[in-house]
This record gives C-alpha cells, structure tokens and sequence, in this order.
C-alpha cells in the first residue's frame, strides 16, 4: 500500500449527454454498478474540481480508451493524454465477469492549487456499447511513509449451497480482491494522522488506492476497509491489521 486519493475534492459534474436513468451525478455515489452512462458510443465527462488536488481515479469503465484533459482556473490546458484500455483478459473476465481488468484508470497530473476542471472524453469502442463510468475522485494523495507490501487474496459474491447427494450448486457472481497487511506506524508522526485524517472521516466508504502485494505487483483499485483497522501500540510503534476490499 502506497497511497490513496483523500479527500476528494470534486464539486460537480455534467456530461454531455447522458441517459436519463443513469446520469453523470452518478459518479459521485461511491458505487461503480450505478454509473453514468451515455447514450451512445462516446460521452464527455466535465469535473469542476477544488483546489488542492493533483490525482484522478476512475472505475466503473468499459471504455476502449479515455483521454484526460485537465484545465487551470484560467482555461489553460496543464495536463492532457489518452489511455487505451482495451484488451480482453480471460483470467480476470472469469474470476470478475468484466471483459478487461483495465476498468479503472488512476493517474498524476500536475498539482493545482485552486479550482480547476477535468475532462474526460470516453470511447467505448463499439457503436452498439454505450460507455459508463461507474465513479470519479480527484485529490490530493495520502501517503504512507513506509510503503508496505499486501497480500493478495479474493472474496467470493457467488451463491452456493449443498444438495442432500452432496452435489455442489454455485451460482456465478463477482469475485473481487482482497489486500490484508500489518501496517506499521511511528506513534508520533503517523499513527494519529492516520486514525483522525483517513479511517474516522472515511469509515468503510471506498477509496482509490495504488497498491503493492507480496509479489512487488501493483494494482489500482477502487476499496474500502473490511472493517475497520485495529491492532496493537508500543511506545514507539503501532501495529494496525488493515484488509481492503475492491468495489465492483
């Protein structure tokens, strides 16, 4: 775990065009299956963002490719470039359901420290597809100071039962990941800042958050705490068992 976007800074947003059961506010509620949704191949997101912010994530996508267009106070363009995400994964297709594991995007742009707007020009790819995108945040990141590695593992949303015969019945449904890790903080300088200016504003509500595992692989996922953090503290240190659950 290295870091994730907090608070997010937001104020609103329009689209272009949007169908009417599934509006751009939409990406605003921190749940990526109710997305805003276009009424054709491309949509156009417009983010008017405070200040103080340098960090976007999305999730939700099933766009092909989606250009970022970030403006300062004055109009001016600071930031601009198109992602591809597109390309079939069949692992992660059958463990999640989702064609591609490149539904969320997160990425850096330069740090502006008053209002600004964000664009965002998204593509499904395939004129019979209209594009979603399931929820925005942009902010300022909250860093951890010692990086850690997690470990990764999966929850399963499937419904199962045994029959009397002992046949198994599993009805498919969204598998997600997990990261669970001790996290170590300097009582004096971190644990505090992290108690206060994270887990008592946040709660379990899902965040962007880049992160390590055990294999030196990173993963930008949308998450939240599987219950809140706990642990131990010494004079020195505190240790806190954090799990992050994904949000599909």
């Amino acid at each position: 775990m290295r870091k994730c976007i907090h608070p997010d800074r937001i104020t609103g947003v329009v689209a272009d065009v949007a169908d009417s059961e599934y509006p751009a506010i939409n990406i605003m509620d921190f749940i990526p299956s109710n997305p805003y949704r276009s009424t054709g191949r491309t949509g156009t997101l417009t983010l008017s963002v405070a200040g103080g912010a340098n960090h976007l994530g999305l999730c939700g996508l099933n766009a092909s490719t989606v250009t970022v267009t970030v403006k300062d106070s004055d109009q001016n363009i600071v930031f601009q470039q198109t992602f591809s995400l597109s390309g079939i994964d069949n692992l992660y297709k059958f463990f999640t359901g989702r064609a591609t594991m490149q539904d969320t995007l997160g990425l850096e742009y330069p740090y502006q420290s008053s209002a600004h707007t964000i664009i965002i020009n998204l593509d499904s790819g395939n004129d019979s597809i209209a594009v979603e995108c399931g929820v925005a945040q942009a902010g300022p990141p909250f860093i951890f100071r010692a990086p850690m590695r997690m470990k990764l593992g999966f929850k399963d949303y499937s419904i199962k039962d045994k029959y009397d015969s002992g046949g198994k019945y599993y009805l498919k449904r969204n598998i997600v990941f997990s990261f669970s890790a001790s996290l170590r903080l300097d009582v004096q300088y971190e644990l505090f800042v992290f108690a206060k200016d994270l887990v008592k504003e946040i709660g379990e509500l899902s965040k962007f958050w880049w992160v390590t595992d055990t294999e030196n692989k990173n993963y930008f996922i949308f998450a939240g705490f599987d219950g809140l953090p706990g642990g131990n503290v010494d004079n020195r240190y505190s240790f806190m068992n954090i799990t992050l659950l994904e949000e599909v």
